[in-house]
């Protein structure tokens, strides 16, 4: 009897038919086309959500498709699959308080690239002081020159300098930015951050309601002679004082404290404090046992998390958090910086994932000469003090319902 070469094949796999099945789909399509749901798609061909979810990945990765987050799954075309640099700051991932934050952006926007058919890669700026005389664009000798030679279609900035910034752009590469400028800027909505907060201190009855902010030396600049941080400063001073006024509370300025003053509210040099040290002393100096109980908020608005975190040990040591002064501080979704405190803290909550989206989608529109906004201001949410584990045991009962 003649050898059936098919005894010897190995068993074709689910996955293996799933993306046959779907490869096959693509290419009867136009570039561009969105596919069918998901849903749609696995019961058509007739597999599990996982073998649907493998099949997609893998064609992912060949390029023959790419998925819009919200939107649907698309049909790529060669020419969509772009080269794009993430050029960050390096004070973003060295120092004394590097904020999860900046690896959670980092690690979103990688994840949210590669979804939209870009080929990202990832590099730092150079400290200032490795900077040459001369350099303009303060990035490194073989960056520099990749970025010249228009190796990359764009660039996302993650608080790089303004010259960083101006410079790559005349060479002809569109740049979006977080926390520094570019063609199209996205940032925190600081008025709706301030305005939320000062509203729910309100709705809890404080009348003097003070504001904590963080200062970073390494971006300051100068204004008559004197050292001003534009980016925690004028980002926060004013929509907080605006805030106030809306709600019919005075502004005191004895309640606000930024690192380059001392007690009792004195200019001092810069200090090379870091965020959580500046909350620490912070904490102690508005209600240690030193302090001045007139100076002493009865509402706290602090706009930096890595802050509140190193100010929340001490506060709670002094007994600030036992409901005297009502808080309310900035916080970013998923981060663990002020785990612990719940119970305590009301939170405006900033979502990284929505940035890196928001990133994304503008940079793709600039690299293929849609319209892009400017400006992008990502909203906030309010996240009020969560109850404990007792606590809702005694709500449960209190209603009559019976314990989950």
């Amino acid at each position: 009897m003649p050898h059936d070469p098919s005894i010897d094949a190995p068993p074709v796999s689910r996955k293996e038919v799933a993306e046959r099945r779907l490869r096959e789909m693509v290419e009867r399509l136009e570039p561009g086309t969105r596919l069918p749901t998901f849903t749609a798609l696995r019961q058509e061909i007739g597999v599990s959500v996982t073998t649907m979810s493998r099949a997609i990945e893998a064609l992912t990765a060949r390029g023959l498709l790419h998925t819009r987050r919200g939107s649907g799954i698309y049909v790529a075309a060669p020419e969509r699959v772009l080269s794009v640099a993430l050029i960050c700051d390096p004070v973003h991932v060295r120092g004394k308080d590097v904020s999860p934050f900046w690896q959670m952006l980092v690690s979103l926007v990688r994840q949210r690239a590669s979804e939209g058919a870009f080929r990202l890669t990832v590099h730092f700026g150079q400290p200032p002081e490795m900077v040459r005389p001369g350099d303009e664009h303060r990035l490194d000798s073989a960056l520099a020159e990749e970025v010249r030679s228009g190796r990359y279609s764009g660039v996302l900035a993650v608080g790089l300098p303004v010259s960083t910034v101006h410079w790559i752009q005349r060479q002809g590469v569109p740049v979006v930015g977080f926390a520094c400028a570019g063609d199209t800027w996205v940032g925190l909505d600081a008025q709706a951050m301030a305005r939320m907060a000062v509203e729910r201190l309100a709705e809890q009855g404080c009348r003097r309601i003070g504001l904590w902010v963080a200062f970073r030396p390494e971006r300051v600049g100068y204004e008559d002679g004197q050292p001003v941080d534009p980016f925690a400063l004028r980002a926060a001073v004013l929509p907080f004082r605006e805030a106030l006024a809306a709600n019919g509370l005075p502004y005191l300025p004895e309640l606000v404290r930024d690192s380059r003053h001392t007690q009792g509210g004195d200019f001092a040099p810069l200090t090379p404090e870091s965020n959580q040290m500046q909350g620490q002393r912070f904490a102690w100096e508005t209600f240690g046992p030193e302090s001045d109980p007139a100076l002493r908020p009865d509402g706290l608005y602090a706009a930096d998390d890595n802050m509140m975190q190193g100010a929340l040990p001490t506060l709670a040591r002094l007994g600030a958090l036992d409901g005297s002064v009502r808080i309310v501080s900035h916080a970013n979704a998923g981060s663990s910086l002020l785990f612990g405190y719940e119970d305590v803290l009301g939170r405006v909550e900033v979502d990284p994932e929505r940035i890196a989206e928001e990133m994304i989608a503008a940079l793709e529109k600039r690299v293929l000469g849609q319209h892009a906004p400017g400006r992008i201001l990502l909203p906030v949410t309010w996240q009020p003090p969560r109850l404990l584990p007792d606590q809702r045991r005694v709500t449960l009962q209190e209603s009559g319902l019976p314990p989950a």
